[in-house]
């Protein structure tokens, strides 16, 4: 199998007011978020309730993380994408998130 990567960059306009990471729904089994190194605060992903105390992972400026379905126990899972949430302690930072998808 090939896989192609995939990219893109999600900025979060006003702190404290999370933003889905994409409407899309785009199926993954791993996804990787980086924080912009340009950022002066932090990052927070997670559900639709992520917040500053709340979240799976809180990223500072150039931060990143790797979240595979198989790291929480479910081997043959994926993830949707549209599942994510992000909020930002600083309006407008943002990070950038990666993906791989099947090449046909």
């Amino acid at each position: 199998m090939v896989v192609k990567p995939f990219h893109f960059r999600k900025t979060v306009t006003t702190a404290t007011a999370r933003e889905q990471v994409t409407t899309a729904r785009i199926v993954t089994p791993t996804v990787i978020f980086q924080a912009e190194v340009s950022n002066t605060g932090q990052v927070y992903i997670g559900n639709d309730q992520v917040s500053a105390t709340n979240c799976i992972v809180e990223l500072d400026s150039g931060d990143s993380v790797e979240l595979s379905a198989a790291h929480f126990g479910l081997a043959d899972a994926q993830w949707d994408l549209s599942d994510f949430w992000m909020d930002v302690s600083v309006s407008t930072d943002g990070a950038f998130v990666g993906y791989g998808e099947r090449k046909d």
